[in-house]
């Protein structure tokens, strides 16, 4: 009978209130059938009613000291303030009756219960300050959503910018690499079809073969006319071309059907321009052919002798236009090297380059902005690098380059200006939204390491009216 009363009494009691504990968490400090209360995060620990907030630290945790400081430094020693009319908050409980008002937790100053020093409710005009302060906030928000969102339409226009810029550089490379190979066949020489080839030495060898008795009074010709005119029987080179001519004339009309039409001396030319080269392709495949070798030969010296097939061109001549060859093929080599750049900067630009979400850094590119802060003036390249320079001296240090964002809007900038008898100076700079690009603080929390803080419009959001939580 006795426990029972026990248990309802101690019932009563958790159904009123506990000093700093919250009215959602009483359930929490509900007793067993005993009438006895089991420590949260300790339950092998339970201890009577009675004890909780006795100023004496019984749990492990520090829970059953919720509204009083015996238990500071537990991991569940917290004090709760209901901040009726403001924002409920939790703080340490070893903050309790220390003598402070700790309005930033407690605006209804229930932290100093025992009095030891007077802290007025200050809940309702906290309230009406933290509704200014969030409406500005809101505003921040919208301004440099606006700001954030000129940016976004940007970098869509400059991506689309960049990939028609791509697409152009890799036609006008695919064009350099034609060029180049069109210039290399010039310097070099056609390139010999071997199958062409072997089809047309068949076709000289079944000529020969038809007309070896042509070809043959042919030569016989040519070295009765390969004769220098001769200064006893007052000839002159004029006397031996028409000699020349007459024995083309006298030979084609020894075959009836050449007779039937007189041809000029250069159609005659010509045709024998012709011959050679056939005997020239002929030659690829038959250069022990002494035939075709001797008659191609004595063809070309009587008849460029003669004036009716122009000469060899002479060494210098073909130096120069090898010259030239060659100088068209480094020219085309460069145009191809320009252009292979030209597509790998903006392939990397695009696609082996951080872009950031929705491509913003791409619009972010040469926005710099500065402050200063104490003995130095820092500066921020959003997508660039970060430096310090001494008011005094003047003299610039790099604190790193851009290397990238962690979670959130933590941009990393790395491989600075190395530090006497330490590390390569890094920074790490957190934004936070604000209208415009700004330095709030810098901080040294490591030797080296630098901690900015910063505001800008590329932490907001987009909408510039996000809604924020109201507890009031």
């Amino acid at each position: 009978m006795r426990n029972l009363l026990a248990f309802v009494v101690a019932s009563t009691v958790i159904a009123t209130k506990i000093r700093g504990v919250a009215d959602e968490n009483l359930a929490r400090y509900k007793p067993d059938e005993d009438g006895l209360w089991a420590c949260l995060s300790a339950p092998q620990v339970r201890i009577p009613l009675d004890r909780i907030n006795d100023d004496y630290c019984d749990c492990p945790d520090g829970s059953d000291e919720p509204g009083t400081s015996a238990c500071s430094g537990r991991s569940l020693a917290v004090f709760h303030c209901e901040n009726l009319g403001h924002i409920p908050r939790d703080m340490p409980a070893s903050r309790v009756n220390d003598g402070v008002c700790d309005y930033e937790y407690c605006c209804d100053g229930s932290d100093e219960w025992k009095g030891l020093v007077s802290c007025p409710n200050k809940c309702a005009e906290m309230a009406k300050q933290y509704k200014v302060d969030q409406a500005a906030e809101r505003d921040r928000q919208r301004r440099g959503g606006l700001i954030k969102q000129q940016w976004l339409n940007k970098a869509k226009i400059l991506k689309t910018d960049l990939q028609q810029q791509l697409a152009k550089a890799n036609q006008k490379l695919l064009t350099a690499n034609v060029a180049l190979e069109q210039a290399r066949i010039e310097a070099n020489g056609d390139v010999v079809d071997e199958e062409s080839v072997t089809a047309a030495v068949g076709r000289a060898v079944s000529l020969l073969e038809k007309y070896r008795d042509r070809v043959t009074m042919l030569e016989s010709m040519l070295n009765n006319l390969e004769q220098e005119p001769s200064e006893a029987e007052g000839e002159t080179a004029a006397d031996v071309r028409s000699k020349v001519l007459s024995g083309l004339k006298a030979y084609r009309r020894s075959f009836p059907a050449d007779a039937a039409e007189e041809e000029s001396p250069e159609a005659i030319g010509a045709e024998l321009q012709d011959l050679l080269l056939d005997l020239s392709r002929s030659d690829y495949r038959s250069g022990s052919n002494s035939l075709l070798v001797g008659l191609k030969r004595k063809l070309r010296e009587v008849l460029e002798k003669n004036g009716i097939l122009p000469g060899d061109e002479t060494t210098a001549n073909k130096s120069k236009k090898s010259a030239k060859k060659n100088r068209q093929v480094e020219s085309a080599e460069e145009a191809v090297k320009k252009a292979q750049t030209i597509v790998d900067d903006l392939s990397t630009k695009l696609e082996d380059r951080n872009t950031g979400p929705d491509d913003l850094f791409l619009a972010l590119e040469g926005i710099c902005f500065s402050s200063d802060m104490g003995e130095y003036e820092y500066e921020i390249c959003i997508t660039g690098s970060a430096s310090q320079t001494g008011k005094s001296s003047r003299s610039s240090t790099s604190l790193g380059s851009f290397k990238g964002n962690n979670e959130g809007f933590k941009f990393r900038y790395e491989d600075g200006a190395k530090c006497w008898n330490g590390p390569a100076r890094s920074v790490e700079v957190t934004y936070s939204c604000g209208p415009e690009n700004k330095i709030l603080s810098v901080h040294e929390p490591e030797k080296c390491f630098y901690a900015i803080k910063a505001m800008s419009p590329l932490a907001c959001n987009v909408s510039g009216d996000k809604a924020d939580h109201d507890e009031l």
